[in-house]
């Protein structure tokens, strides 16, 4: 009997399709900076095709960084055959970057160097080296240049960083009129300096500074609800406005005419009774949350207290309010 001849080992291969699948559960995850511009480079240099399906990932959701500002805006415009022998990368970049785009999200870090990273004991301290001019200058080269005609929605992300620059940066740029819907989320280097970070600071604004007609959708975390109230102000015709483990609710209302749906998400958890209660959920709602009939409030969330939700949804129903619970599992959560 002919033996076979002895298998020659090679790569373990994977169709495209799997490569895709696993590339985007590792860039939606909630990667800090240092790992998704690692899982960046690292994706970028395994050959040609890798190169290929992790760009079109990475430029449909834009992190900034990793990419370099400078870098992404120069992928804007479109090269010409002068460039046709760049390397892969900026080739093939340049040319999914303006067409594929369809959120950007900017990435604040202000912890000083040698800061703890998130999840250690330690205080909240600044690094005001960090320059944030990078947000009005994308979104001014945007909406000047045309470019990003499927850009929908834009994210700020802030680390140990006040809540004045939210307003300053959107105040002094020309906010790209394709995008419906915007996120804020602020967050501190350690879960003591999270929870002993002093909200209370924050001043309501009388008016505010800009308005983005074009917002739909609204997504605030981290942040006292004062601010989320003056930002509902600034989008006049935002009709979901979601809120990320808030506290008090009461502040927002009323909300503009436009506001059809509150979201109020505390994902992962159980919801105990008094955190419930500390919303007053009730009071809002009996001063009118909603200046249209019809309003709708959305508990994402664990296992809430059942019966004081019962109580809750039929006060709510007595003012046209409808109140809705999904259970969300998700421990950690992007708006």
């Amino acid at each position: 009997m002919q033996s076979l001849p002895p298998l020659t080992p090679s790569a373990p291969w994977l169709p495209p399709e799997l490569i895709v699948t696993i590339l985007e559960d590792v860039w939606a995850s909630p990667l800090t900076t240092a790992e998704r511009t690692a899982t960046f480079r690292s994706a970028s240099l395994v050959n040609r095709m890798w190169l290929g399906l992790f760009l079109r990932i990475a430029l449909r959701h834009a992190y900034l960084p990793p990419l370099d500002v400078s870098t992404y805006l120069s992928l804007l415009p479109e090269r010409t055959n002068a460039d046709a022998h760049a390397n892969p990368f900026t080739t093939e970049a340049s040319f999914l970057a303006n067409k594929i785009c369809q959120s950007l999200t900017f990435d604040v870090d202000g912890r000083a160097p040698g800061d703890e990273p998130i999840g250690t004991p330690g205080e909240i301290k600044m690094n005001f080296e960090v320059d944030t001019s990078s947000i009005s200058t994308v979104l001014n080269m945007v909406s000047t240049l045309n470019h990003l005609p499927n850009l929908r929605h834009i994210s700020l992300r802030y680390t140990n960083w006040g809540y004045e620059d939210a307003f300053e940066q959107l105040s002094i740029s020309v906010f790209p009129p394709q995008v419906t819907s915007l996120s804020i989320e602020y967050d501190a280097c350690s879960a003591h300096a999270r929870e002993t970070y002093p909200k209370s600071f924050y001043t309501r604004r009388p008016q505010p500074w800009v308005t983005l007609p074009r917002v739909r959708r609204l997504a605030i975390a981290g942040a006292p609800t004062g601010f989320a109230a003056d930002m509902v102000q600034v989008c006049p015709e935002v009709e979901t406005v979601e809120l990320l483990r808030p506290t008090r609710v009461d502040e927002l209302a009323p909300l503009p005419p436009s506001v059809r749906t509150l979201v109020i998400r505390h994902p992962h958890f159980l919801l105990q009774s008094e955190q419930m209660l500390w919303w007053k959920l009730e009071d809002a709602v009996a001063d009118g949350l909603f200046a249209a009939r019809g309003g709708r409030v959305i508990i994402r969330a664990g296992t809430p207290d059942p019966h004081l939700f019962w109580d809750m949804q039929r006060l709510c129903r007595k003012h046209h309010v409808e109140l809705v619970y999904v259970r969300e599992d998700v421990a950690h959560v992007r708006l």
